[in-house]
């Protein structure tokens, strides 16, 4: 049996289709909330229809912990002021396009994120990031 998604599950997906809406690119993703039985969690997962932009899957393991895939790096994410707020920040910037993936040297490493968005730069707590590879996503 399927349990009811908890009210952070929740919150996640609203945030992440606010800003799709916000952006004006919900009409370019396909938005998915669903189950994952084998992983016992719930999933927000973004699958863009226009080639070259990243795809995005969040769920959150706590209340104010974040867990995403954007395109091929993974990030957990803790010790944010506005967890949903900063989400919705990144997705603004993946929707947009104005995401790149880089790195210093070394398998993974734990970083701090900054991202100039057009809400403005955005930074995240300590953040795990798995791999270290530089990339370019297009908008949605």
């Amino acid at each position: 049996m399927t349990p009811a998604p908890t009210e952070w599950d929740l919150q996640i997906e609203q945030a992440v289709r606010g800003a799709l809406n916000l952006a004006g690119k919900s009409d370019r993703v396909a938005i998915s909330f669903e189950y994952e039985a084998d992983s016992l969690i719930w999933v927000t997962e973004l699958i863009p229809t226009t080639p070259g932009a990243a795809a995005v899957r969040v769920f959150g393991d706590e209340p104010g912990e974040l867990n995403l895939t954007i395109g091929r790096t993974w990030l957990e994410v803790w010790a944010v002021d506005d967890p949903l707020d900063w989400l919705a920040a990144v997705i603004d910037a993946v929707a947009a396009g104005d995401l790149r993936e880089v790195g210093g040297r070394g398998v993974q490493s734990l970083t701090r994120l900054r991202m100039v968005t057009r809400r403005g730069v955005v930074t995240g707590g300590d953040l795990f990031v798995w791999p270290w590879v530089r990339r370019h996503y297009d908008a949605y």
